[in-house]
């Protein structure tokens, strides 16, 4: 509802500065825009997970496919995904798959949109820990920006919950980024 209530303020101001402002104007329907994309997506992520029918890894992982592309497309960067085939066997509950859905779409997410390029995510099994590992070119990424990405208190809450290690190992060229979760 928040979001809603934002939006409405947003369409509000720009409503108001329509005719004096345009330029303001466009910046608040740009916020709107971006708001209501981002809802849209946590609305459908939301229902996916809830549908007894993606009640399945190799579902998670086909949707993870389609987020890959889909992220690929709007940023034009490259982002190769390999898959453990034993990760496709698993059989997580509703809960621990949307908590790696989450950690995977939003860690992918956050680092395209920090700078990162040619990116290489690898998920693996090894023993009784999901292996999240995502590798990228890090000469055009914005520090700041993914600091403060990786210093979220969500992102702390959701890591205690699941009890997650993240392990973020930053070298001249290049990121590693390793999340381990049992």
């Amino acid at each position: 509802s928040s979001a809603l209530g934002n939006i409405n303020v947003l369409s509000e101001m720009a409503r108001l500065k329509a005719d004096k402002e345009p330029q303001k104007s466009k910046e608040f329907i740009e916020q709107i825009h971006t708001r209501s994309h981002n809802m849209i997506n946590s609305m459908n992520d939301m229902l996916w997970n809830i549908d007894p029918e993606n009640d399945s890894m190799s579902k998670s992982l086909e949707r993870i496919r389609e987020h890959i592309e889909a992220l690929s497309n709007r940023y034009g960067v490259q982002i190769d995904l390999l898959i453990d085939k034993n990760v496709e066997h698993l059989k997580p509950n509703m809960k621990l798959r949307q908590d790696m859905f989450w950690f995977f779409k939003n860690g992918i997410t956050n680092m395209v949109k920090s700078g990162a390029a040619d990116c290489r995510v690898d998920i693996r099994l090894e023993k009784s820990t999901i292996l999240y590992t995502i590798e990228f070119d890090n000469t055009h990424i914005n520090n700041q920006q993914l600091n403060n990405l990786l210093q979220r208190q969500e992102l702390d809450n959701r890591l205690k919950d699941t009890h997650a290690v993240l392990d973020v190992q930053t070298h001249k060229t290049k990121t590693n980024v390793e999340l381990k979760i049992p």
